[in-house]
């Protein structure tokens, strides 16, 4: 089962660790991937720039339970963007503020990065 919108707005923390995940509604048989991506655009992307300390700090985080890798993670965020950008990627008329606004700039950020993730994510080992 994943949750099926795991991103920052439905993710309460203490001061060090996650207290709660919220909002269930969507939860489902599904892809991994898509709340691994969800999560790490949603905290990681930030200004247009993404942060690759929190990345790395996913990734070890989550191999303590299971195996990640930076090539799970682009691959994850592919796709993340294969199944969400035709929701996200409307006019610009159309992109109400908030939650809706934010994916449309993940999903834009994903479009002009698409290349070059290997890339920008080299550094992290």
């Amino acid at each position: 089962m994943t949750h099926s919108d795991l991103w920052c707005d439905n993710i309460l923390f203490f001061s060090d660790n996650v207290s709660a995940i919220l909002d269930f509604d969507r939860l489902q048989v599904t892809y991994k991937e898509l709340d691994i991506a969800r999560a790490l655009l949603s905290f990681a992307l930030d200004d247009n720039c993404m942060r690759l300390d929190i990345i790395k700090n996913f990734i070890s985080g989550y191999n303590k339970l299971s195996n990640l890798s930076v090539k799970d993670v682009i691959g994850s965020m592919k796709l993340l963007y294969c199944l969400e950008s035709f929701w996200w990627l409307v006019g610009d008329d159309q992109i109400k503020d908030g939650p809706p606004k934010r994916f449309a700039e993940e999903m834009v950020w994903l479009t002009a990065n698409w290349f070059n993730l290997d890339k920008i994510f080299k550094t992290i080992t």
